[in-house]
């Protein structure tokens, strides 16, 4: 009788639910899970306090495309944001869009063929006409290439932050390049091996799948922005997002590792 009591008592039943949450929470049970979310987000909604550093978004919404046209836009208006931000006083300026290849831009080709044209077999006018009008083609060339005024734009600013993108899928049957830029180098920390007594200290049983948090979040390749524009920029920063099993993101990863080394987020 004293162990049924005993069992039965208030203490005892709070003991095994403890027991049992705390090993629902270790092997990662699908039910506790799902409390653990909603209880975070819960938490996180109650804690929510402004900010201490001022952030501004600069988003590219509904309204703005009605009023200035579909997406996407010359590089050239990012370019003015850009000047704009940075004339204002910004500390640092995130660009979050990433622009991995040279515009295509048949305008500019068009224009060089015609002044090549021109050179090869100029028309009856005197030169100066001619020369006049070949100035008013390169001053056309400088207003349509986008590409160029977004590198002069993020090289004056020399704040802008620019994003890379991570593929985190399986890296098995992909061959990553066997060396990366030497500004990807710049923007990355090598990963340096812990000692051996440090590995075994704090190693987790592979038994223990939601306590494992040793495994660095691995890449199999990488986007980056074309070498002109990346190489102008003052940082560049991962934007990739996990999301929960429930599908929502709560988190990301602070380092992703690539080719044996450690890439900063965006955020941070």
């Amino acid at each position: 009788m004293e162990l049924k009591k005993a069992l039965l008592s208030r203490r005892s039943i709070c003991l095994l639910l403890m027991i049992a949450i705390m090993a629902g929470m270790i092997f990662g049970f699908s039910p506790f899970l799902s409390l653990e979310y909603k209880a975070y987000d819960l938490m996180s909604n109650l804690r929510r306090r402004a900010a201490g550093i001022p952030v501004i978004i600069v988003a590219i919404d509904d309204p703005s495309i009605r009023k200035i046209g579909d997406w996407p836009w010359p590089r050239s208006y990012i370019a003015d944001i850009i000047r704009t931000l940075s004339k204002s006083g910004a500390h640092t300026l995130g660009v979050s869009i990433l622009y991995h290849d040279r515009e295509l831009n048949r305008g500019l080709v068009e224009i060089e063929n015609l002044r090549e044209t021109i050179r090869k077999k100029p028309p009856i006018a005197p030169k100066k006409t001619l020369n006049k009008f070949d100035r008013l083609l390169v001053q056309t060339q400088k207003q349509l290439n986008h590409d160029a005024r977004l590198i002069a734009a993020v090289r004056a600013a020399r704040n802008v932050v620019l994003p890379l993108r991570f593929d985190l899928s399986e890296t098995e049957g992909i061959t990553p390049p066997s060396t990366i830029s030497g500004w990807l180098k710049m923007n990355s920390m090598e990963h340096g091996q812990p000692p051996a007594a440090q590995n075994q200290m704090f190693k987790t049983p592979s038994f223990l799948p939601a306590m494992r948090h040793d495994n660095p979040t691995a890449a199999s390749q990488v986007q980056q922005p074309y070498d002109e524009l990346s190489r102008k920029s003052g940082g560049l920063g991962h934007i990739n997002l996990i999301a929960d099993k429930d599908n929502i993101t709560r988190n990301i990863p602070v380092l992703i590792r690539f080719q044996d080394r450690d890439f900063i987020s965006f955020a941070l």
